[in-house]
């Protein structure tokens, strides 16, 4: 994940971090990622892990796979209570 996003994490000693992570991601591993285009690398992707929290942000990136019309389905979703939000789904989608 960028160094950004492990910030928000505990435990940062566990994963790493690299301002090109999905470049330098290797079969079967995770990318955490947010704030950049995924759609140059679905191609590389072999499952997307979406959360969704109860509330609305303002944002100036979007998602921007099209995941019904490149044909990704979504295979699980699930709620749990969080640290910071009393409901985050789940949603996991693969090819």
């Amino acid at each position: 994940m960028s160094p950004y996003s492990a910030k928000q994490f505990e435990h940062g000693d566990n994963f790493n971090t690299s301002e090109n992570c999905l470049s330098e991601a290797a079969c079967g591993e995770y990318c955490f990622v947010e704030g950049c285009s995924l759609l140059p690398y679905e191609k590389w992707i072999e499952r997307i892990v979406i959360f969704k929290w109860n509330r609305v942000y303002p944002s100036d990136m979007k998602f921007d796979i099209p995941l019904t019309e490149h044909g990704w389905k979504c295979i699980s979703t699930d709620e749990f209570v969080g640290k910071s939000h009393e409901k985050i789904s789940v949603e996991v989608y693969e090819k």
